[in-house]
């Protein structure tokens, strides 16, 4: 079913595609999304990659920035996004640019949807995450890219402990 609203969604104009995409955004803006939805529901490989695609919508983009950095002019937030760092927080006291290869990315994925029953098999979810990074970093706004003043922070070969405690140290050294 949802794949079907993805196509039907996909193959109406721009123009219609741009008004329903505000609609939701307003939409999104009265409710309590993880609530309403389920945030399993939207970390599914399907949801991801349409994601990627909706957000690279202009429209999208500025609803994002205005509540994004509304949301840190009034509370102490940590926000992590493929342009959080560039644009929308490009003053943000730290700045860490959390990666890991496809590979990594993929398995770690790969596992999550297994132990939630998903079936979807590992050549498949590299291949969507490789695809996704092609299209949030060739984007025409807010590109997918390291914020000149971020620490570059490659967890492809650390345990989540690991990569709590670098994160920390990160936090540490730059805050004092």
């Amino acid at each position: 079913m949802r794949s079907r609203s993805v196509e039907r969604f996909r193959r109406r104009p721009a123009e219609t595609q741009r008004k329903e995409l505000e609609r939701l955004l307003r939409e999104c803006a009265r409710t309590e999304f993880g609530r309403r939805y389920g945030f399993g529901e939207i970390r599914t490989p399907e949801i991801s990659m349409y994601a990627s695609g909706v957000s690279a919508q202009p429209c999208v983009r500025a609803f994002l920035l205005d509540m994004q950095r509304q949301l840190a002019r009034t509370h102490n937030v940590v926000m992590d996004g493929r342009d959080i760092g560039t644009v929308v927080l490009p003053k943000a006291d730290v700045k860490i640019f959390l990666t890991a290869s496809a590979e990594v990315r993929a398995k770690r994925r790969f596992d999550e949807l297994q132990q939630k029953g998903d079936k979807t098999p590992y050549a498949q979810i590299l291949a969507e995450t490789k695809q996704r990074d092609k299209q949030d970093s060739e984007r025409t706004i807010a590109p997918l890219k390291q914020a000149a003043d971020a620490v570059l922070l490659d967890t492809s070969d650390d345990t989540v402990k690991q990569s709590v405690d670098a994160i920390l140290a990160i936090v540490r050294r730059k805050l004092g």
